[in-house]
């Protein structure tokens, strides 16, 4: 049987009309696993592999640098993680 992978959470806040499009990122960027984009609370939230993710190819496709913490403990809040 294969190992599960661990996932982490990484919500972004979307600048003011900034729209995303989830294949450029699912599959183009490494690590990026899923995009769920939540237009009305100006959100996206990736699940991203921590041992896989290129943070310069994710702000590349981002268009804008970002700071990025991912939780390391699994009782960490999700909402803790929220970018500005």
């Amino acid at each position: 049987m294969e190992k599960p992978r661990h996932l982490t959470s990484l919500v972004i806040r979307l600048l003011q009309d900034e729209k995303l499009q989830p294949a450029s990122y699912v599959g183009k960027v490494p690590g990026v696993e899923d995009l769920v984009i939540i237009p009305g609370q100006g959100v996206a939230y990736f699940k991203v592999d921590n041992e896989r993710f290129d943070r310069e190819a994710f702000e590349a496709a981002l268009g804008r640098e970002c700071s990025l913490d991912f939780a390391r403990e699994s009782t960490f809040p999700w909402y803790a993680l929220y970018q500005f």
